[in-house]
Parts: C-alpha cells; sequence; structure tokens
C-alpha cells in the first residue's frame, strides 16, 4: 500500500507514541484515499473491506507496520507503511 493512504493515520500514530493511553482508547482519523482492511496484520489475511477515502477511522495500536483499526462497523488490520 501507498504510504499517502494513510497520511491521516500517521498524525495519529505520532500522538499514540506520544501520549501512551489505555487498551480500550482508540485515536480518530480520516483515510486520504481509498483504504484496504484486512482480517489479520500482513498482506497474507484476507480483505475484508475497502473505506473510502475520506472515511473516519478509529485507530487502536500497531504492531510492527501493521495497525489495528475499527470503521463502520468494522474492526480488522491496516498497512501503516
Amino acid at each position: 500500500m501507498n504510504f499517502r493512504m494513510f497520511l491521516a493515520l500517521i498524525g495519529a500514530l505520532v500522538g499514540l507514541a506520544a501520549f501512551p493511553a489505555s487498551a480500550s482508547a482508540a485515536t480518530v482519523a480520516h483515510t486520504t484515499t481509498s483504504l484496504n482492511v484486512r482480517s489479520g496484520p500482513g498482506t497474507h489475511y484476507a480483505r475484508i473491506a475497502t473505506l473510502p477515502a475520506g472515511h473516519r477511522v478509529e485507530l487502536y495500536h500497531c504492531e510492527d507496520s501493521w495497525c489495528s483499526i475499527r470503521a463502520a462497523g468494522i474492526h480488522g488490520w491496516a498497512s501503516a507503511s
């Protein structure tokens, strides 16, 4: 995936790194282009949705280069690279 897809999420990632939060807290961001949501943290996991640009996303936590997100009632993973 292209880095520009996550331009809005980068600010959220910086916020999470600077201010650790509880496991139940989420940071709100918006997609800047279409975003593939997967069932797990990697391209080998199934794509469960594609979110359009401008869609509201709740960012929970990141592992390596993948972030756990929730949007439109869907919980999944998106690449942070």
